[in-house]
């Protein structure tokens, strides 16, 4: 018997599908920037937050720990089972790290 012909074959359903997780990944890291911002520095305003963090070079930092809890949902998307929201995650994971290590590097270009 062929070994490919004895593997189960996820179904794709809404919640294990590569949309729902590229789209999850996107909107936690978000969230949880937009919940820094209003937990420490909500007495100023957003766009001067972001000026301020961009002229720091706290950024990447933010966007960093913003796209953490991806790791986390990675987690507990395997624990169970649901690989094409692991995919979709992991594929917008890679679009945060292209994003963090360009801002990264335009930093170390500024210095």
């Amino acid at each position: 018997m062929n070994r490919i012909s004895n593997k189960k074959v996820q179904q794709e359903t809404f919640i294990n599908s590569i949309s729902t997780g590229f789209i999850t990944g996107l909107l936690v890291p978000a969230i949880f920037f937009f919940m820094t911002y209003f937990t420490k520095y909500s007495e100023i305003a957003f766009p001067e937050y972001i000026k301020i963090a961009m002229e720091k070079g706290a950024m990447v930092y933010l966007l960093s720990i913003s796209a953490f809890p991806n790791l986390i949902i990675f987690f507990l998307a395997n624990q169970f089972n649901k690989n094409l929201f692991q995919q979709g995650l992991v594929r917008v994971s890679i679009v945060w790290i292209v994003i963090i290590f360009a801002l990264k590097g335009y930093f170390w270009m500024t210095l």
